[in-house]
Formats: structure tokens, sequence, C-alpha cells
């Protein structure tokens, strides 16, 4: 046995007095993840948890943010990327755990819409609907929430066809890293398209002097046409080739109606370009009720146009035989019913020149009134001379089927633009003639034909 010695110089020899080794042994830990790692929803980065057993010293991670204390978590490491976890005692004693990370391209990100939800018009384009990805994806766009065929894949995406309802799309992404080209998002964001009636809404007045022939007290005009069954269900108008369709009356109970709603005749409107007038940007066929209204075909609505732009326009009104009118400015019309009410003398109305010749409507007693008489249509009122109105009377008489003898006095009922006084009957000679009443508005009802010349011309006051 050996002697301690003392600081003394003298020598112990009490082994219990002998100083203490502490020998640790160094044995590996063991590094286990308690679930598995999750890509962040960028899917540029990966977070892991897991705990030590045996733990000899310090944990530190190579990558991404360590946090936590058994269990650890480390967040912010690169997709795709190895992080070694060290478990260090000392130089000699440490130890490393790699741990391989998930490709997070592989388990894609659900798209983010750039809007969810958009706000699109009736009979309108569908508007694009764009989304974003993270990572290496594209984007697949289903008309369904499960399963089908994508219709589109592209970030951006435009439906064909027009809106005609509430329609819904759905987004998934599928990842374009080669290694997993069939990898897909867990799910399928929803993209709305909420179909909205953007039509400009229009409720025009109107009358037709011929129907307010024999009239002479009260505000609703004649519907003689109708009390006899000979307005068509299919507007006159087709051939003057309306921008928006409405040219067919489909309900049975329409043309039943009496009263003041009771349909009178077709008519003709139009929206012209508030800086050139002579442009028609939209035009239809309607149904003119006794009381003046313009409607829809369904007998009673304010009419709409496919023009969805809320903006001024020039506001016309034709007839098959009668001269049209048009409002002396632009008015503003948006989806709010508006109303032009060319029955009464106080609303302006365009006229071709400040000219006694130039009168844009005829004085009824119920205020105004288109002009009638235009059997030709050629925008003009003649009782003689070339293109006359008479002689479209007379040969819509002497070439009807049932008049064999090619009688001047014969009367041929129907619908016709020789029958002036919208009475259902083209009358060229006889009591109550349709020629009388294009005498009696060139040579008395108009202002401007102070010579009663029977070769004046009433013309149409529409911007050409």
């Amino acid at each position: 046995m050996t002697e301690s010695p003392k600081l003394d110089g003298t020598t112990d020899n009490d082994p219990s007095n002998d100083p203490t080794v502490l020998l640790i042994p160094c044995i590996k830990s063991k590094v286990t993840l308690t679930g598995a790692a999750i890509c962040s929803a960028d899917i540029q980065t990966y977070s892991i948890t897991f705990s030590v057993t045996g733990k000899v010293g310090a944990i530190k991670a190579n990558r991404g943010v360590l946090t936590g204390s058994n269990p650890y978590t480390v967040v912010g490491i690169p997709s795709g990327a190895t992080i070694k976890i060290t478990d260090s005692l000392s130089a000699v004693c440490k130890f490393d755990t790699l741990i391989t990370g998930p490709n997070c391209n592989c388990t894609p990100a659900l798209p983010i819409l750039l809007t969810t939800s958009i706000i699109s018009c009736i009979r309108d384009t569908f508007s694009t609907l764009k989304a974003t990805v993270f990572g290496l994806a594209t984007v697949e766009w289903y008309t369904q929430a499960t399963g089908g065929t994508p219709v589109f894949t592209g970030l951006n995406f435009k439906p064909s066809g027009n809106v005609s309802a509430n329609t819904v799309f759905y987004a998934q992404a599928r990842s374009t890293d080669p290694t997993c080209p069939t990898a897909i998002s867990t799910g399928r964001v929803m993209a709305t398209v909420n179909a909205q009636d953007c039509s400009l809404r229009l409720l025009p007045k109107v009358y037709l002097q011929g129907s307010l022939f024999g009239v002479f007290s009260g505000p609703l005009m004649r519907d003689d046409l109708r009390v006899k069954n000979l307005i068509p269900r299919k507007s006159p108008y087709v051939a003057w080739n309306p921008i928006t369709a409405a040219d067919t009356i489909t309900s049975n109970t329409v043309l039943t109606v009496t009263g003041a709603d009771a349909i009178v005749d077709w008519v003709f409107v139009e929206l012209r370009d508030a800086d050139d007038s002579t442009i028609v940007v939209d035009s239809r066929s309607a149904l003119l009720q006794r009381d003046g209204d313009i409607v829809e075909v369904d007998g009673t609505s304010p009419i709409t146009f496919n023009t969805f732009a809320s903006a001024d326009y020039f506001v016309a009104v034709r007839h098959r035989n009668h001269l049209g009118v048009m409002s002396q400015t632009a008015l503003p019309l948006t989806q709010v019913v508006s109303t032009v009410d060319f029955r009464s003398a106080t609303t302006p109305t365009y006229v071709l020149a400040n000219s006694p010749i130039h009168q844009s409507q005829v004085d009824v007693a119920q205020g105004k009134a288109l002009w009638a008489g235009n059997a030709l249509y050629d925008g003009q009122v003649i009782y003689q001379g070339t293109d006359n109105d008479v002689n479209v009377i007379y040969q819509q008489v002497i070439a009807a089927t049932g008049n064999p003898f090619f009688l001047p006095f014969y009367i041929l009922a129907g619908y016709y633009t020789g029958d002036i006084n919208m009475d259902g009957e083209v009358i060229f000679q006889g009591t109550t003639n349709d020629v009388e009443y294009i005498y009696q508005n060139v040579i008395n009802n108009h202002n401007g034909n102070m010579l009663k010349q029977n070769f004046f011309i009433i013309q149409e006051q529409l911007p050409k």
C-alpha cells in the first residue's frame, strides 16, 4: 500500500481518505420521432417532434429551430433536407441521428384562390378564376367536389359558355415533381360564380295614334287587334335584327288580359349611343298595353336588355305602321327600372331640326302619340306622290286572295300595315277607310303643312 502524502510532508496510511473518481459510461441514446414529419403550409419547410431515450448530454439540430425539452420540436427544416440530431456529452461522447425529411412537393397544399366568390352577369361570359400554389404543383379544376375529370389544368381558368345561374367550380393541387406526379392535395377548394341579372330595365310609355282614332276621352287605346285574335305570338320585327332576343309570346294568358293592361300590339324599342344617336347599342321587340306601358313578352314586366353597362342612352320607340320617336337627350339607365313617358307633352323628344315641319309626334286628346299612316314603313307618311302610303292600302286590298274581282271597296281582315286605325281591317274605299286617316294627318293634323298641300311629307324624327 502506498501512503498518501500530506500537505505537512507526513504520510496518511488511511485508504478512506483517498479521492473518489466518478466514471460515467458513454452509451448511445435513442432518438424517436413522436409522429410523422409535417410539411408547412407553403411546403417549403417541414417540422418534426422527437424524444430522446438515454440522453447523455445536450441536444442540438443542424437545421431549423430546436425548441422544447424531451419531447423536442424542430421547425423550419428545408423540404427534402436530412436533419442531424446530436446528443453530445463531450467531444468524445456524442451521438448523431440522421432523419431524412419528406419531399413536401409530394404532399401538395390546397390551392389558394385569389377570389373564392365572384359576381357575374347572367348571359355574360365567365370571368377568369385564378389560383396560386406552393412548390412544384399546378391546379386542376373540376365541376364537382370529389371525383370526376378535370375540365381544365392551370392556374388561370376561364370557363367556356355564358353565365346562366349560380355555378360552383372546385380546385385541387397536383404535384408536378417528377418523383411524385400523381400526388394531389388532400381536398378541393370551392370557387363560386354568383349569377346576377345585370340587365338594364326600362318602362317606356307611348301611344299609337292609330289605336286612339275614335277615342275622344280617357287614357286607354283600343285593343281591337287583341279582341279579334289578330296579334301574332311571334314579333313582326324579327327582320329588324333585334339585339336582345325577346320575340315570342309563350304564355297563353298574355293575350287574354283585358282592361288597362290588355295588349294593343307589338312595338320595337332601341337604346342608342349617347355620343352618336345613329348607333343602335341594343334593341328588342316588346308589347304595348292599352295604357301605353311597353312591357316584356310576359305582358306585365318592365323590359330588359342584354346590355349590362349602366350608362346614358337615347331611347327610341318604333312601330310597324307608325313613325318612331326618340328622347331628346341620352337618359341614365341602370338595373333599376327607368321610365320615359312619350305620352306626355312635357317629355322632350328629338327632332331633325327646329322647324314646324319637324314634329316628332301628333297631338291627341290623351297627350302625344306616334304618327299613324306609315303603311310602307319607310320613315314617312305620304298621301300623294312617290312612295305614298295610300298605294300600300290599295295594293293590299286589291291583291287579297279573298278579293278575286279586285274590288276597291273589299274589306281585308287581318294583321296588315295598311290597317291605319288598328281595327283589324284594311279598307281602301268605303266607311272608315284607312286612306282618310292618312289624309287627315297630312292635311289637318300637322302644323308644318300650313298650305294644306296634298303632297306634304310627314317625316319620322329619328337620326339616320
